[in-house]
Order: structure tokens, then sequence, then C-alpha cells
């Protein structure tokens, strides 16, 4: 059997993949949305909406995913940009603290999924579909 030492081993750099320094910050801005379902709320969850609501979803997140952070803040929240929440009619998770920013992204026509985010993580918490979560306005 034959031992390596790590230290002794060089990485070779490619012409594509560029390793990253350690310790280098990431620009989430430039990545693009990760979506976490873990916390969605039992009264909001995607398991209340139909079938068509539910497809309606899986399309949005394929469209949501190519793109970046960036574009999404920075585009219609008619279209596939998000809106920030002023005030929430539910309850705040306890979990979240005071200054967390919430987040809206249609998912079905006008509906919004309604969450946070947490670098390039939108954590969905609730599925708005009957429009009760926040002041629309």
């Amino acid at each position: 059997m034959v031992k390596i030492n790590p230290s002794a081993v060089k990485a070779n750099k490619g012409q594509r993949v560029q390793p990253t320094e350690h310790g280098a910050a990431i620009n989430y801005k430039k990545s693009p949305p990760v979506f976490s379902l873990s916390q969605v709320r039992k009264s909001h969850c995607i398991t209340n909406c139909e079938q068509r609501e539910k497809s309606d979803f899986a399309e949005m997140l394929r469209k949501l995913s190519q793109c970046i952070w960036h574009d999404l803040e920075n585009s219609n929240y008619h279209g596939i940009g998000c809106e920030r929440i002023k005030r929430l009619k539910v309850k705040r998770p306890e979990d979240l603290s005071d200054d967390t920013i919430f987040i809206a992204f249609r998912f079905s026509g006008m509906k919004p999924m309604v969450g946070h985010r947490e670098n390039d993580v939108f954590h969905i918490l609730w599925f708005d579909r009957e429009f009760n979560v926040y002041d629309h306005g």
C-alpha cells in the first residue's frame, strides 16, 4: 500500500475550472437561486395546492434556476423578478430574526410564494394562493 502525502500533491489548474482561494468571498448575486421547501408552513404548504398550481410551481423553479440573483432582484415582479414584502399578515416564524427580509416570487398566475433568502438559497415559507400572507396593496 502506497501512502501519499496530501501536501506534496500539486493541483493542476484547468482552463475552465479555477480553484477558489481559501477564504475568498462568494458573490451570491452572481449565483443562480437554490430552492428549499424545508421551512414551508403547514397552513400554506404546496400540498394544499391544486395540480395545476403544482406544475406551475415546477415550471417556475425551472425558469428561476436559469437566472442569477442579481437579475431576479432587478426584474419586474410581474415577470420573473421578486418583490420585497414590507409587512406580513401572518406570524413571522420564531426562528427568524426581526430583520429578516421576506420576498415573493409569483409561481402560478398572480399567486406568490413567499420566503426569505439566505446566501443563494430561497427558503419558501408560504404558498400564498389565497393572498392572505401579506398586504398585496
